[in-house]
């Protein structure tokens, strides 16, 4: 008769590891320890006691059988979607993970097992006889390793044990230098040497927030035990976070996001540390980047956005990622103007929710007659600029002369003709002057007089922003670097004042669209006329990128810390489907190893 072991193997994503061979017909997984397991899962991922038992029917299939209703077990039948379970349910097990059966524990993206039965070797004739070989395993090596081991076993098993074990390792493996716990031990200490009641209470605010971030980095840290121990030197923060952008795994084309991603994120060093800067910014300030997950998608500039680019045409995983764009600030969405700075460093009037310079809008011709001018003037001298048009429309061919290649004489004589106008833009008593008429980087409905209303049309936006970005230009959709080089394209069209070298630039895009990232490379560091000017637009895209990443990230970890937040609601209010929301724990995982590769 044919011989087979029985292993479990958790799948690639989680690992990889082979728990086995497993010798009786049943297997039992939970959080306790042997003897009451088989195989010890972390509770922190929603693991009971003794979670589910895998019995073996004797002609290669299983019956997976959750212990109690509560108990969250999941199917995955060979090429199928994931299906929950509360009572006992047959799979069929085979050789490899391409064939068999799964389950996975504690939730739907929880640790996941493939069962396998595989061959057994056949024993060397040389092999064959059990003395020799228990003879010759036998020296005064190994008694002294088997005294030594048996006595660590009995000390770890002890309370006290089991506490120096956890500490010695928290101290060996280097977590203990880890920023949060140096902070939080800190804090701490300063809240006791601090004086006063408010010193007390404030410092008791912060170090439970540290606790609660001291408890996620515990859930990371046995996510990594169930992934097959200490970190991989091939598990970085950049691959954590293609995990995380790759979508569902239910998704049967999330393994070829990832993978285009991770090309994607490892293009260049400089966005690398740029997504990885803005990612950590992002993620740990989530009282700044909250409205972009808790204002309904009515009024959310993110869900509005993505609404607008489906509906023109774009591929639902760009859109996913570019529909970021407008989470620019706060009052996006709510604010005609904001004063910022372009790309030079200098002062500019920045319109519509992608906060959008003039010099940006005009390279990128958003608009098909000549575009409404703006320039930055303080409100104590704007009156008088608006009453004396000529010396206001001075103002605004300065602004003009940023870029060069159009003709500043005939802008003059077409201000000149007009009423200007001015837009309070909410800083340090600036306000923007500008000349009216419709504006492709505004979601403003314009009155009669050419005035912006409250009234809104996304819509427009998102068409006349995608058709920028469709062509022969880029990469096609769902290709390398497909979003990346549509933001570079949307940036540098600032970061260059000279139509013609943008002209250039688009030559050029044209030429590499179908090459790997050194193609855009050198498309951005070597083109004549534009050095120096990639470093502001790779960090703009990779701003993008991170938001993309970060803000659904928060959204999940809101969700499991208070259980009166629905995710499904957080998703909704961004635009996405839940099942696009990333997994709470890959999260967690990007953080910590985005905080060791500082």
């Amino acid at each position: 008769m044919s011989m087979k072991d029985t292993f479990l193997e958790l799948s690639p994503e989680h690992g990889g590891l082979r728990f086995g061979p497993f010798k009786g017909l049943e297997i039992r997984l939970g959080s306790l320890p042997d003897p009451q397991n088989d195989i010890t899962l972390p509770e922190e991922l929603g693991i009971l006691p003794e979670h589910v038992k895998i019995i073996s029917q004797g002609d290669g299939s299983f019956v997976v059988a959750p212990v109690e209703r509560s108990a969250s077990v999941f199917i995955w039948r060979s090429g199928g979607n994931p299906k929950q379970i509360v009572t006992p349910v047959a799979i069929q097990s085979a050789d490899d993970v391409f064939s068999a059966d799964a389950f996975s524990v504690g939730s739907v993206e929880g640790p996941k097992f493939f069962v396998l039965q595989i061959q057994k070797a056949k024993p060397k004739a040389a092999e064959n006889d059990p003395f020799k070989k228990a003879k010759g395993r036998l020296s005064s090596k190994s008694m002294i390793a088997e005294i030594k081991r048996q006595g660590m076993t009995g000390f770890v098993t002890t309370k006290g044990g089991a506490w120096f074990q956890y500490w010695w390792t928290f101290i060996r493996t280097g977590t203990i230098f880890q920023p949060r716990y140096i902070i939080m031990g800190f804090l701490i200490l300063s809240g006791y040497l601090a004086t006063g009641g408010m010193g007390l209470l404030s410092c008791k605010f912060k170090a439970d927030q540290w606790q609660a971030d001291a408890k996620i980095a515990s859930a990371e840290e046995s996510l990594q035990l169930c992934r097959g121990g200490a970190k991989s030197n091939e598990r970085t923060f950049v691959t954590e976070a293609a995990r995380i952008m790759g979508g569902s795994p239910t998704d049967p084309t999330s393994q070829e996001q990832r993978t285009l991603w991770l090309n994607t994120l490892s293009w260049n060093p400089t966005f690398r540390k740029a997504f990885q800067k803005h990612f950590m910014n992002i993620y740990t300030s989530p009282n700044e980047y909250s409205v972009y997950y808790n204002t309904r998608k009515s009024d959310n500039p993110v869900a509005k956005f993505r609404k607008g680019l489906n509906s023109a045409g774009m591929d639902s995983r760009l859109s996913r990622t570019l529909a970021f764009m407008a989470a620019t600030d706060q009052n996006a969405s709510k604010t005609e103007f904001s004063i910022g700075q372009d790309s030079k460093g200098d002062e500019a009037c920045l319109r519509g929710p992608l906060r959008m310079t003039w010099r940006q809008a005009f390279n990128l011709k958003m608009n098909s007659d000549l575009l409404p001018a703006d320039a930055v003037a303080t409100s104590t001298d704007i009156k008088e600029l608006i009453d004396n048009k000529e010396e206001g429309c001075k103002v605004l061919r300065t602004r003009v002369n940023t870029l060069n290649g159009i003709n500043p004489g005939g802008f003059a004589e077409s201000c000149e003709a007009e009423d200007l106008m001015r837009q309070y833009a909410g800083l340090n008593n600036k306000e923007c002057l500008l000349t009216p008429g419709p504006d492709s980087r505004s979601v403003a409905k314009m009155d009669d007089q050419g005035q912006p209303t409250d009234a809104q049309d996304w819509k427009a936006l998102a068409v006349s922003t995608y058709k920028q970005m469709k062509g022969g230009k880029f990469p096609a959709q769902r290709a390398n670097q497909d979003a990346l080089a549509r933001l570079l394209w949307f940036y540098m069209a600032d970061a260059i004042n000279s139509t013609k070298f943008f002209n250039t630039l688009g030559s050029h895009f044209e030429r590499n669209a179908q090459k790997t990232g050194s193609g855009f490379e050198n498309v951005l560091e070597k083109v004549e006329g534009i050095e120096g000017t990639a470093p502001w637009a790779i960090d703009k895209a990779a701003r993008v990128v991170a938001m993309s990443v970060a803000v659904p990230c928060m959204a999940v970890k809101i969700a499991r810390v208070d259980k009166g937040v629905k995710v499904d609601e957080l998703a909704e209010n961004m635009g996405i489907k839940e099942e696009e929301l990333p997994n709470w724990l890959d999260c967690v995982t990007a953080l910590a190893l985005a905080e060791a590769d500082e």
